[in-house]
């Protein structure tokens, strides 16, 4: 199993490929995934300014 800091790593490259105009939507899967994930561990709910700011560079 992966660690929170390995996680996070993981959510700052997707994201930056999504910001970058080069993702598809399995990127956008995986970061909603990961983010999921990562929050899960840490025993909390994912912030919901986290999913508008990854619909609105998916909508770029």
């Amino acid at each position: 199993m992966k660690t929170k800091q390995e996680i996070l790593k993981d959510l700052f490259c997707t994201l930056a490929e999504l910001q970058s105009g080069t993702a598809s939507g399995d990127l956008e899967n995986y970061l909603r995934i990961k983010l999921e994930t990562l929050y899960n561990l840490m025993g909390e709910d994912v912030p919901e300014e986290y999913w508008e700011q990854i619909e609105k560079e998916i909508s770029k």
